[in-house]
């Protein structure tokens, strides 16, 4: 019997904490004031959502000072390639510019993420494909970055100069749909349950929807630091 009830008296003591925790990360998130990230260099990432989603997405980081925010990690849809080139373009286009002010414009990151969906598909294979990008998200946004520095690194990250700081997903994840932002959101906090550091989070609403927001703008909408309507 004693046993029992010790082992009772930890579920409840571990119950009563998580609901604390939790209770504290979504006040801290709700009503706290969020002091600016104030770094001389800012990490950031971008999830591209190809098509239009990158073709806006890539319009808005040409705007940044690049000596500012690097490094950049780029996320990008599997089998997506026409994103990982626009992406190649435009920062061997900065690196070029950075090369004739004689600066440096940092160095860039790309890690691919599993599809949440693709149009057409079967809404059943939602479920399975969330869970593959939340793993994957996970593994962003908690473990430790590998080394990048080398070249014959199979992981597929390239131009690189060296290790991302922590968190993979840098000081700022940049989104702009479509629906793999989910997992995205989702991972970053765990993160913030866990007490990790991790980034802040901003969606843009792509510049289509004039009327209304998007399901995916929908979901995050409560649920990121920072969420802005081009309207």
């Amino acid at each position: 019997l004693s046993t029992m009830v010790n082992y009772v008296s930890i579920f409840a003591a571990l119950t009563t904490f998580l609901i604390f925790k939790c209770t504290l990360t979504v006040y801290k998130h709700f009503y706290s004031n969020k002091p600016p990230i104030g770094k001389e260099k800012v990490a950031i990432s971008l999830f591209l959502g190809s098509g239009g989603h990158t073709s806006e997405l890539l319009q808005i980081i040409d705007a940044l000072d690049f000596i500012k925010f690097s490094p950049r990690l780029y996320l990008i849809s599997s089998g997506d390639s026409l994103s990982t080139t626009k992406v190649r373009t435009l920062e061997n286009k900065r690196s070029a510019d950075a090369m004739l002010e004689w600066s440096s414009a940092g160095y860039y990151d790309i890690s691919y993420l599993h599809r949440t969906r693709t149009p057409g598909q079967s809404i059943t294979s939602v479920p399975l494909n969330f869970f593959i990008t939340f793993f994957q998200a996970i593994v962003l946004a908690i473990l430790p970055p590998s080394d990048i520095s080398s070249p014959s690194n199979p992981s597929g990250r390239n131009n690189s100069v060296g290790d991302l700081p922590q968190p993979q997903l840098g000081d700022l994840l940049i989104m702009n749909g479509p629906a793999t932002s989910i997992p995205l959101v989702c991972a970053v906090w765990v993160a913030k349950f866990i007490g990790l550091p991790h980034p802040r989070m901003v969606y843009i609403e792509s510049w289509t929807r004039v009327d209304s927001l998007s399901k995916t703008g929908k979901i995050v909408k409560p649920f990121v630091d920072t969420f802005i309507t081009q309207w």
